[in-house]
């Protein structure tokens, strides 16, 4: 009965295995059904489109009536551009800050950010850590910007009137300077 054990042992320890394997095989297409079930479709929107296009006009009417300075905006730019966010906030820790932010043509992000105070600190925050670099201002639009290269963002930076505005995000800096070049100040 030596052998007729080691058989059945062997032929009982396949089947468990068999089984094992069945069952794992079935709970993963009852969780793929899950999955094809609960998880939310998409609306039909490539990946480029998740987030939404936002307009701006009403907001920066309403800042540039209440703002103690000229807010900045771009003009002029392609329909590629598209906005996504903007916010006015007249208190906070860099006084009366207005945000303005785009996607690019190839889906990069740049903002339009300015304040009233704390220059330095205001520079810092938006830009990710950018510094001053040692290149000449240029000229782009209507204003001088100061150059500023960062780790995660490079940035364009103007300061008028004690009000500073920094063109800055993950786009590269030729997308910096077609934004800074539309920039308008009311």
């Amino acid at each position: 009965m030596g052998d007729d054990g080691a058989v059945a042992s062997e032929r009982a320890r396949k089947q468990t295995v068999r089984n094992l394997l069945l069952s794992l095989a079935v709970s993963c297409l009852v969780a793929f059904g899950f999955y094809l079930l609960l998880v939310p479709k998409g609306d039909g929107r490539s990946a480029g489109d998740a987030v939404a296009t936002q307009s701006y006009s009403q907001e920066l009417g309403q800042a540039r009536r209440v703002s103690p300075y000229a807010v900045a905006a771009p003009e002029g730019l392609s329909r590629d551009w598209r906005a996504t966010s903007v916010t006015f906030r007249k208190q906070g820790d860099f006084g009366t800050t207005w945000h303005l932010g785009f996607l690019t043509p190839d889906e990069e992000y740049v903002g339009v950010e300015q304040a009233s105070e704390k220059p330095v600190p205001f520079i810092e925050d938006v830009t990710h850590g950018a510094r001053e670099t040692d290149r000449a201002a240029e000229r782009l639009g209507e204003r001088e910007w100061k150059v500023y290269d960062g780790p995660e963002r490079d940035g364009l930076v103007s300061q008028e009137d004690g009000v500073t505005t920094v063109v800055t995000g993950t786009a590269p800096m030729r997308d910096l300077k077609t934004m800074a070049a539309a920039i308008t100040l009311r």
